[in-house]
């Protein structure tokens, strides 16, 4: 078994979040006496606790005024989603390979561009960078709030100091510049300087600043499954993800090569995968423990296996986690030729809201059939996503991530809406689908 985990995203102290309204150190708060404005959307592409994932919240802890720096981090519902004097939302996508094809970040309110930087390095690491600057974007908001948007793509912000942008306008793309550990947007909320936690819980009392708070997942759940060609091992294992994927082998006895990423994984937690042939007899029954002495927010363990494969058809691996089954991924077995298969088709698509108006950020959310299997192959997909407004195109982006979205006040009272997702594994095509406005179907 191989295997590694990251639990943090941004480095500790990280200068890079030092912005035009004060340094990372200026003390945080909870709720604000006055109700900032609600945020409509998280405003990075994707849909949370999908194939993007809060990692870290607002520290509570250690950096509310009065808090106890000698406590370890603490997120709004009491518990460890923080770690010491984190100041914003670290949501991370899946990997390096989704940053390479793009993972767009909005703007979550109106506002102001009072920052903008581009053309740090954005080195692909997993390991922090102490002084390293992040590509960035701040905004300045109604009543003095701000939002801060860290660790863009190099080369991808789109904005420019002192432009005037409304909700759901594109700032740049989800990157890793900066004192950063993974691909991942950190997302900041300020008043005067001081960072504060928008959403409401246990340990944040007061009114939550979402219109819809965004669940923080608790569950154990496998957010990437893939079979490989060869072992998930040095620059071939993830996060670099080299490997060709399958989901198709010849029969014959064979290397079976597999990986798999896990959320909220429990400390001393066990596996077992069960291999079935197509008849349901069962070829391997392998089980162990992970070894992890702490809870690992986001893991992932890749192993290697010799297999006879004796019958053709459909095979199934079965993972289970803590004696729960948290995957089931079959593959094929044939005697001629391996060929590439385009993407399944997804499962629908949908506006959020259901009929947005002119006020609204319309975004455009894919819901695929599989989690961690969009693909016959195991491929990464990308979404292509053309947005039409009374039949003429507003918007042409290719995505990694499962929505998109367009700037609010992009409609007027009566327009048509369409949105066109396209899937693709960067060779074949799936079926398009799409969502109309005023329209009863979907196809």
């Amino acid at each position: 078994m191989g295997g590694a985990f990251t639990n943090a995203m941004d480095g500790p102290n990280d200068p890079s979040q030092q912005s035009v309204a004060g340094a990372s150190g200026a003390p945080r708060i909870g709720a604000l006496r006055a109700a900032a404005p609600p945020y409509a959307f998280f405003p990075q592409a994707g849909t949370q606790g999908l194939d993007v994932f809060v990692n870290n919240y607002v520290d509570l802890n250690n950096s509310t005024p009065g808090g106890d720096i000698t406590l370890p981090g603490l997120d709004y519902e009491c518990t460890g989603y923080s770690y010491k004097g984190h100041d914003g939302h670290d949501s991370a996508i899946e990997g390096f390979r989704e940053q390479s094809i793009g993972v767009p970040v909005f703007a979550a309110l109106d506002g102001k561009v009072i920052e903008a930087v581009d053309g740090e390095f954005d080195q692909q690491v997993t390991n922090y960078v102490p002084g390293a600057r992040a590509n960035r974007v701040t905004l300045l908001h109604e009543g003095g709030y701000q939002t801060v948007y860290l660790h863009l793509k190099r080369g991808s912000v789109a904005v420019t100091v002192g432009q005037e942008v409304t909700a759901g306008t594109q700032l740049g793309l989800t990157g890793s510049s900066g004192n950063s550990s993974w691909p991942h947007l950190h997302f900041g909320s300020k008043l005067n300087g001081q960072a504060f936690e928008p959403s409401a819980g246990q340990c944040r009392a007061g009114a939550s600043y979402w219109v819809s708070q965004p669940p923080l997942r608790r569950e154990v759940h496998v957010s990437t499954f893939t079979y490989g060609v060869g072992p998930f091992s040095g620059d071939a294992g993830y996060p670099y993800d080299e490997v060709t994927r399958r989901g198709t082998y010849a029969s014959g006895t064979t290397d079976i090569s597999f990986r798999f990423s896990i959320r909220n994984l429990p400390a001393q937690s066990t596996y077992q995968f069960v291999l079935t042939r197509p008849d349901g007899s069962t070829a391997m029954n392998n089980s162990a423990g992970f070894n992890n002495t702490e809870l690992r927010k986001r893991s992932w363990f890749w192993f290697s296996r010799k297999v006879t494969l004796n019958t053709t058809g459909e095979w199934t691996l079965v993972l289970f986690v803590n004696g729960e089954n948290v995957a089931t991924a079959p593959f094929s077995v044939v005697t001629n030729a391996i060929v590439n298969s385009p993407p399944f088709a997804v499962d629908s698509v949908a506006f959020d809201p259901p009929a947005p108006g002119p006020t609204d950020v319309p975004i455009c959310r894919v819901t695929p059939g599989s989690l961690y299997r969009r693909d016959p192959d195991y491929d990464l997909v990308r979404y292509r996503y053309r947005w039409f407004l009374q039949g003429a195109l507003v918007r042409d982006v290719t995505s990694a991530a499962l929505s998109d979205a367009i700037p609010s006040g992009t409609l007027r009272a009566g327009d048509q809406l369409r949105c066109e997702v396209t899937p693709s594994d960067d060779s074949l095509t799936g079926p398009t689908a799409s969502v109309t406005t005023g329209a009863d179907a979907q196809r």
